[in-house]
């Protein structure tokens, strides 16, 4: 039986991989403080499966010295981490302390116990605002928030330490993650500011507000353009990645998106035509730290770790409808 650490995971990612690793017969010990994700969902996920899960509730920020894993550790797959880029820009110190320094922190403690497969949670935002679209890995990184910052930041680090530890790493720059396990037994944070959690919660309650943030972009209609891939094709990812890693030493940087860009209009209009019924919404000015387009090339994904996205949005759709009406929303 493999061991495989996982950092951060009580969120909704996190989570999402814990359940996929146990099911197929990993042992699993995940590093979690549960200040941004929550203990529910491991919980969850410990008493519908008997498999080897341990949960350690620990900061990265404090003595790693006190997290003892007395067996080989066979992978490290790294997801704990600030993600609100309009909160990085009211916290940028805490930003960069829990996301840059709790990974180099991190990072010491894997050499320490010899852990030779890391593969890191990074973003599309590192990129910025490219006129390339879709982004290849070799376009120039040019992040404009404080988030987007300390993950570039962080993936520089990650690069010096693969050339003098011996420590093997893919960073797998994800672009816009959504949907749900089939079973609807957990799922994201039901309060997320992201744009398909806000759909939702904008369907079953009519008193709440859907806000699109500008409408002025140089896009089809005016709103910003993403990629959105579903959470399931994201987990399998790690899995590819942890196997590239086998036989592949160094740092190594992947995209993970579906190639296919959709304004916030379209996605509204989709999600419209999976329920049958229309949506209001408000436009508001654009956030700092927003950009127009931003659409993946996995091109290389596909080629050097054999990943492809499976699942299209209107799955994203039906699976995210289940997981909230699980949680007790009803169609006001």
């Amino acid at each position: 039986m493999k061991n495989i650490v996982v950092t951060g995971g009580g969120g909704y990612i996190g989570s999402h991989m814990v359940f996929d690793l146990l099911q197929r017969g990993y042992r699993v010990f995940v590093i979690d403080n549960f200040s941004t994700s929550t203990r529910e969902r491991l919980e969850k996920i410990q008493k519908h499966t008997d498999k080897k899960l341990q949960i350690i509730e620990h900061s990265l920020m404090d003595n790693l010295d006190d997290i003892k894993i007395r067996c080989e550790i066979d992978g490290l797959i790294h997801f704990a981490a600030y993600k609100s880029v309009p909160e990085s820009f009211e916290k940028p110190d805490e930003y960069y302390q829990n996301n840059v320094c709790g990974t180099a922190k991190l990072l010491e403690w894997a050499v320490n116990h010899n852990v030779k497969k890391f593969v890191y949670s990074s973003s599309s935002a590192v990129y910025g605002d490219t006129e390339n679209v879709p982004i290849v890995e070799s376009e120039s990184t040019n992040p404009i928030s404080p988030y987007a910052k300390s993950k570039l930041f962080t993936e520089n680090i990650l690069k010096d330490v693969c050339n003098t530890k011996g420590v093997n790493c893919v960073s797998l720059r994800y672009f816009n993650v959504a949907g749900n396990i089939s079973s609807g037994l957990f799922g994201d944070d039901l309060h997320s500011p992201a744009i398909i959690p806000s759909i939702l919660r904008a369907y079953f309650q009519e008193d709440v507000d859907l806000e699109i943030y500008g409408n002025n972009y140089n896009t089809k209609d005016g709103t910003p353009v993403r990629d959105f891939v579903h959470i399931l094709d994201l987990v399998e990812a790690h899995f590819k990645a942890l196997e590239f890693l086998e036989s592949n030493e160094g740092f190594h940087i992947f995209n993970i998106g579906t190639k296919e860009g959709y304004s916030l209009l379209e996605l509204i209009e989709t999600f419209e035509e999976v329920v049958g019924e229309n949506l209001k919404y408000e436009i508001k000015e654009p956030r700092e730290g927003d950009i127009p387009i931003s659409i993946a090339d996995s091109s290389k994904a596909k080629e050097l770790l054999g990943w492809q996205p499976q699942r299209a949005l209107r799955d994203i759709f039906t699976s995210m409808l289940k997981y909230y009406e699980s949680q007790g929303f009803r169609k006001e």
